[in-house]
């Protein structure tokens, strides 16, 4: 870990700009359960990954395209998780 941090603080360095991105398929689980996992994965990739933002898919499907992703927002689970939005908000906000 420690080897693979210092590779992505040299790219910040360098003023590469790292995202993550985090999803869960569309399943069964509750939407609880479905905020909760979101939150670690965003979690890890802010502490592990030293990611600058998070985008997140609450509910994918494996054959949409990853920049079709997220058309319908479901805006009160997105409230819930702690990432700067969907993949819509990642197409409109891209890094400088």
């Amino acid at each position: 870990l420690p080897r693979y941090q210092d590779m992505i603080k040299n790219l910040k360095e360098e003023e590469y700009y790292i995202a993550g991105y985090a999803r869960k398929s569309v399943g069964e689980k509750n939407d609880q359960a479905r905020v909760r996992l979101l939150n670690k994965v965003c979690q890890s990739l802010k502490e592990r990954s030293l990611v600058n933002k998070v985008f997140v898919s609450v509910s994918y499907k494996a054959d949409d395209e990853l920049l079709t992703q997220d058309n319908k927002r479901n805006e009160d689970l997105l409230a819930k998780i702690n990432a700067e939005g969907d993949m819509q908000d990642k197409k409109k906000n891209p890094p400088l």
